[in-house]
C-alpha cells in the first residue's frame, strides 16, 4: 500500500510539474511576441518623416486619409492611402498660422477636414473639403470669431454638416450647414450653451434620434 502511495505521489507531482512549465512558457511567450504576430504592424514611416503624430482617420471614396498634428514651425498634412500600406502627401494649402487637423468627416460626395490654429499668428480655425482630386477652403477665421481657435469635431445629422468650435473665450460654439457651402453656415447654440466657457466639444455622436 505505501509503494502504490508513492507511485501516485510521483506521477501527481510529474503531471505538476509539466503544467507548472507550461504555464510559465506561456507567460514568456507572450511577454516576447512581436505585436506584429498578434494583429498590429507599423505601416507608415514614422510621423510620415516628421516629428509629427496622427490627430484623425477617416476613410473617404475608398482611401483612407490621417491627418496630423504639426509640430512646431511647421503645418500638418493630409496623407492617404489604397492598400493601407503605401502612403501618399495630399495636403491642402495651409498657411503656417495652421497648427493640426482636428476631425475628418465625408459629407454630400466631399470630404471635410477641421483645422486648429494657436500661437503668435493664430488667425481662427478653418474647414476645408476635397473631391478627392483638389481641395478648397469653405470657411475661415473661426466663422468670423478668432476665438473660435479649432474645429474640434465634424459629425452629419439630419442631412447636416455639424460643426463644433474650440473656444475658451465665451465657450464652445455649434455651426451647421445642409450642403457644407460657403456662406450657408449658421451658429445652432447659444456660445457654451449658455453654461460659461465651456471650452470645447471633442466628439459627437447619435442616441435616440437625438444629436
Amino acid at each position: 500500500m505505501f509503494r502504490k502511495h508513492n507511485i501516485w505521489r510521483v506521477f501527481f507531482s510529474l503531471i505538476v510539474l509539466i503544467l507548472s512549465v507550461s504555464f510559465v512558457w506561456v507567460l514568456v511567450s507572450a511577454a516576447s511576441t512581436p505585436l506584429s504576430t498578434i494583429g498590429w504592424k507599423q505601416v507608415n514611416e514614422s510621423g510620415f518623416g516628421k516629428l509629427q503624430n496622427i490627430g484623425t482617420l477617416d476613410t473617404f471614396n475608398g482611401l483612407m486619409y490621417a491627418g496630423t498634428w504639426a509640430d512646431t514651425g511647421n503645418v500638418p498634412e493630409i496623407w492617404r492611402t489604397n492598400n493601407g500600406r503605401t502612403w501618399e502627401n495630399f495636403s491642402p494649402g495651409f498657411t503656417p498660422n495652421t497648427s493640426s487637423i482636428m476631425d475628418a468627416q465625408p459629407f454630400s460626395n466631399s470630404l471635410y477636414i477641421g483645422t486648429l490654429s494657436v500661437g503668435n499668428n493664430a488667425l481662427g480655425a478653418s474647414i476645408w473639403r476635397s473631391d478627392g482630386s483638389n481641395w478648397e477652403m469653405i470657411a475661415s477665421d473661426g466663422f468670423g470669431d478668432n476665438n473660435n481657435l479649432g474645429i474640434d469635431s465634424l459629425f452629419v445629422y439630419s442631412n447636416t454638416l455639424i460643426a463644433a468650435t474650440v473656444n475658451y473665450t465665451s465657450g464652445v460654439e455649434l455651426w451647421s450647414s445642409p450642403n457644407g457651402d460657403t456662406g450657408t453656415w449658421i451658429q445652432i447654440n447659444t456660445d457654451g450653451f449658455g453654461l460659461g466657457i465651456a471650452g470645447q466639444d471633442s466628439t459627437m455622436d447619435t442616441y435616440n434620434g437625438f444629436l
